[in-house]
Parts: C-alpha cells; structure tokens; sequence
C-alpha cells in the first residue's frame, strides 16, 4: 500500500522504494500489481488489476505495457454489448411470434388476409359461440357442416384450421385430452343420437348421413360411445 520495492540484483540485495511506476504512455502505477514473474532472460513480468500485463525489459530497465485485459477492451464490451441485444431481441422476437401464433390457433379470424385464395376461413357460428375453448368450437362446427362426407378427416380439418396436423394433436390433447380423430367421431355420433331421438330416419341413414362408412360400423361405434345399440337408444 506504500508503493513499490524494486531489487537490482546487479548491485545488490537492497531493495530500493518506488511510490509510482512511470509506464511510457503517461501514465503511472501507484497499485494494482498482483503477479510478478522473472523469466529466463532476466525480464519482470507484471500483472496488474487493471492495466493489462507489463514487461520489464531486462536491457533497458523500461517498463512497457503490453496489453489490457481483453475483457476490457474495446472489442470485447462491444462485443458482448451486441451479444446482449441480439439475446434479447431474439428472445422478444421469439415470443411475438408465439403469441401471434396462439392468436391465429384461437381466433384465425383476427389477422386473416382477405388475399388467401385457399378457402383459409373459418365459420362464424365458432367465432361468435361462447362458453367452450374457441378451438373446441371451430372443430365441432367444422365436423357438423361435413357430417355426409365421410373422407372429411383430420387432415382437411387441420387445414380448415390453418394449422398443421401435429400442431391440432397437441391442442386438442392439451384442451379435452381427446385425440383429432376421437373427437371428430364423438361429433358424428352426437349428432347421430340426435337424430335417432327425432325418429325420422332409419338406423342406415341416420348412419350416411353422419358418414360412417358402413351400418355395422356405425353401430360398433355408437354402442362403444353410449353402451347401447343405435335401436334400443330410440
């Protein structure tokens, strides 16, 4: 905290006090030095806090600085400032893009293109229906107006949705716990059991119009969903 003690071995063992180190750039070391090595050629090697390394060349006797640490030079805050902006503007970037995504997954009409030539839209009737997840009720309302169709499947309903077949999986089992093609066929024999109570139809109607393939497996299906036959549900 005095300063320094610098030893001449040529002249002696006496050290001699230095209160400041002069450095050929102007300026001067009063502490900060926290390593001091010797190397072969007779040279002082100074590690300082602040003020990078410095050497001590054994000719001359002069001190010369030979460089800051890196993490304080220029470079290196600059660096890690441009880091810093691109990490949070990736992260912030990153959760705009979710939550657009979300608001197209639950509302699509929201940020619709009215350019979209691909049929894209979704029917009003789940827009402005209340009380279930908007995504519950876009899916029924789509099954409901393709009930005869009995190709109309995960892969067109997805596409109904805007959303990708893997992306309606995981909503779907997050929301109900109920697969796409579960639910799908929950909707058909709903409304099959509707119409079974209207009365109106036969069994084998009933069965096209809510399009499954055939009776017999329409009737496998709606016992497995309700524990009784189509006829004895009338």
């Amino acid at each position: 905290q005095h300063g320094y003690l610098m030893f001449d071995f040529k002249v002696g063992t006496t050290p001699r006090e230095v209160k400041e180190l002069n450095l050929p750039d102007g300026k001067s070391l009063t502490t900060g030095i926290n390593t001091v090595y010797r190397d072969r050629e007779g040279a002082i090697w100074l590690g300082t806090y602040h003020d990078g390394l410095i050497y001590v060349s054994p000719m001359l006797g002069l001190f010369f600085t030979i460089d800051q640490p890196w993490w304080q030079t220029g470079w290196a805050i600059a660096g890690f400032v441009v880091f810093l902006v691109v990490l949070v503007g990736g992260a912030l970037l990153y959760h705009l893009r979710r939550r657009d995504r979300n608001v197209i997954i639950n509302n699509p009409s929201a940020n619709a293109d009215p350019s979209l030539a691909n049929g894209c839209q979704l029917p009003e009737t789940a827009k402005e229906a209340l009380g279930e997840p908007k995504l519950i009720l876009q899916v029924r309302s789509l099954v409901e107006q393709h009930l005869e169709d009995g190709e109309y499947g995960v892969e067109q309903l997805a596409h109904d949705l805007c959303m990708e077949r893997t992306g309606l999986y995981k909503k779907l089992t997050a929301l109900i716990n109920t697969t796409p093609v579960a639910f799908i066929r929950s909707v058909r024999l709903r409304r099959a059991a509707a119409l079974l109570q209207e009365g109106t139809l036969t069994v084998n109607e009933i069965a096209e119009r809510t399009g499954f393939s055939s009776p017999s497996y329409f009737t496998k299906c709606f016992k497995k969903e309700f524990g009784v036959l189509p006829s004895e549900y009338r």
